[in-house]
């Protein structure tokens, strides 16, 4: 992240003071992180997550299963229920992305928008 904080002198540094801003610094990070999706309403938070994905930079890896997850919300969003055969064993690809979206048949809009914004910001917690 941007930010950066400087401890004074550590000469003035006590440990429980100390301690207890460290906690500060961590909860402040987690704000930060989280208010990185924008919006309201749903809607606007399902917009603002869609964009900022466009352009996102883990520092760690994200596993394919939690990218897979915010694609099968997509695409439920998009296209409604999952369509046409399940691709063979031999397109591992376009089988998981196929069984993503299959996961989330039957799901109306606003529960597959929630659970992509939810997703993401749990990536952004554990992988940013």
């Amino acid at each position: 992240s941007s930010h950066h904080f400087q401890v004074e002198s550590a000469s003035h540094a006590r440990p429980a003071p100390f301690a207890a801003s460290s906690l500060w610094i961590l909860l402040f990070d987690f704000f930060i992180m989280a208010d990185e999706i924008k919006g309201e309403t749903l809607a606007e938070q399902f917009e603002s997550a869609k964009e900022y994905i466009k352009t996102a930079k883990f520092s760690k890896t994200v596993p394919n299963d939690r990218k897979l997850a915010l694609y099968g919300f997509f695409k439920q969003i998009n296209d409604g229920d999952v369509t046409g055969e399940r691709p063979g064993m031999f397109n591992f690809e376009a089988k998981s992305k196929w069984d993503a979206w299959k996961k989330c048949e039957g799901m109306d809009k606003e529960t597959c928008m929630k659970g992509y914004v939810d997703e993401l910001k749990s990536q952004i917690e554990e992988f940013k």
